[in-house]
């Protein structure tokens, strides 16, 4: 049987076998820095790799093996820190930001469909 990741019901199977979700929220802000300002909370950049590379060992010792993220912004460059958690054996849970309805309306079918789209241009990296 080849190996399938998928979700049945609430039910999450990876590599067919049910997964339980022992998670942790993650956003490593440094020091003086602030979410509301560059860059926006994404501190998963290679740039800060100084904070993440401290913190994942003892993340995966306690026991987790998923990270849910925060401050994901598309335009940034994850790949170090998605491989240092592949690494450590842990999976990610990322942020897909929708704002409030201002910043992602939905009244529409084109406007749902925009998001849809943005979604599958954000995951498809």
């Amino acid at each position: 049987m080849a190996k399938s990741n998928r979700v049945e019901g609430r039910q999450l199977f990876v590599e067919n076998k049910p997964f339980r979700v022992r998670g942790i929220c993650y956003s490593p802000t440094p020091i003086n820095e602030s979410v509301y300002f560059a860059p926006y909370g994404d501190y998963f950049t290679a740039e800060y790799s100084y904070i993440w590379m401290r913190d994942l060992p003892a993340i995966k010792a306690m026991g987790v093996n998923v990270v849910r993220t925060y401050g994901w912004q598309p335009a940034n460059d994850r790949t170090a820190f998605i491989k240092a958690l592949a690494s450590h054996g842990l999976y990610l849970f990322a942020t897909f930001y929708m704002g409030d309805e201002g910043e992602s309306p939905v009244g529409s079918a084109h406007d749902r469909a925009a998001l849809v789209k943005a979604f599958g241009k954000e995951v498809g990296k």
